[in-house]
């Protein structure tokens, strides 16, 4: 029998919802514990603490990949920092994950960070899988949605959003999914799943 989590390898996951709608708790508790592989969190909130080793700086970041720590939360806001991290995992790592939370402080609907844009299109072939979190869809590069093979979203309210989703998922549901709870649409089957809390 496959092991389901090699089913998310290389794959790209986009998890949206509201501010305290539960997203960054449902990857920070459900969807890490399912990636293969080494994996990197890009954690400008500070808030995976305890789910890998801890690097604040560029120069920690690079002892802890020299040392192979296996799990890596990088806490930084600051864009160069969050580039630099990119292109390293692109250039020089394969067989992991980058989770970015809060990915909309990163890029723009309209803009992309070079080394983010080559791991969502071109990340595979290195064995490059990629999370993103970011309360609006609307606010990230339809480039990482339309490559991504799950998007999860929580309740949404906001006509832009919602219409952004409807591609994926039910437009009517999207505002009365309850607290903690969400939708997950799966591109290799076209499936749409209820989540009834986690």
């Amino acid at each position: 029998m496959e092991n389901p989590a090699k089913k998310l390898r290389n794959k790209i996951i986009c998890v949206f919802g509201r501010r305290g709608s539960g997203k960054s708790f449902l990857v920070r508790n459900v969807v890490l514990e399912r990636l293969h592989g080494r994996r990197i969190v890009y954690d400008p909130m500070k808030e995976y603490s305890g789910k890998g080793a801890i690097a604040t700086s560029l120069p920690d970041f690079f002892d802890l990949l020299e040392a192979q720590e296996r799990h890596i939360v990088f806490q930084s806001d600051k864009d160069s920092n969050f580039d630099e991290v990119c292109r390293v995992i692109y250039e020089s790592q394969s067989n992991i994950w980058l989770v970015c939370d809060e990915i909309d402080m990163f890029c723009k609907a309209t803009e992309t960070p070079e080394w983010l844009l080559k791991i969502t299109r071109y990340g595979r072939h290195k064995g490059i899988g990629l999370v993103v979190i970011a309360r609006r869809p609307a606010a990230i590069p339809r480039e990482i949605t339309s490559q991504a093979t799950y998007i999860v979203s929580f309740r949404q309210h906001e006509p832009r959003d919602i219409k952004y989703l409807s591609e994926f998922m039910p437009a009517e549901k999207l505002p009365e999914i309850g607290q903690y709870q969400y939708l997950m649409y799966c591109s290799d089957t076209g499936e749409i799943t209820n989540k009834i809390n986690f």
